[in-house]
């Protein structure tokens, strides 16, 4: 995909392949938005991307909480012309075991917590976005 002058929206660009990825948009010279529940981890992602600081905005939101990421991404399509692309990349903390040593109710919560980040993370950008694309 070519990047080079595009804005991404990244959900869980504070850590790991979010944070890769942000980091790998940015050497491509895209405009990328981090978003994360970590704001200690997207100050580390900040860091990291330095070199291209210009064009990385972070803003730190749980995109579980519906109401939090449309007040956020009003915030964000007020300052921003365009969104190009969204990579819905956040996923949720969990105790790193093995599977079969969490309980149903924890499976169930995590499923729950998975299905809002997806549905919160990206349709709530993507509602706007086709607004504006058709406007």
């Amino acid at each position: 995909m070519k990047v080079q002058n595009k804005t991404i929206l990244v959900t869980g660009g504070g850590s790991g392949m979010g944070r890769e990825l942000v980091l790998n948009l940015l050497s491509k010279q895209a405009k990328v938005i981090a978003i994360d529940i970590n704001e200690t981890g997207l100050k580390e992602t900040v860091e990291l991307g330095a070199n291209n600081k210009n064009s990385l905005s972070t803003f730190v939101v749980d995109i579980t909480n519906k109401n939090a990421v449309e007040e956020l991404r009003n915030k964000i399509l007020a300052q921003q012309n365009n969104i190009d692309g969204i990579i819905n990349n956040a996923g949720i903390i969990q105790l790193f075991v093995k599977i079969n040593e969490l309980g149903y109710d924890a499976i169930e919560s995590a499923t729950k917590k998975e299905c809002c980040q997806a549905t919160n993370g990206s349709y709530g950008f993507q509602i706007r976005w086709r607004e504006r694309i058709i406007l």
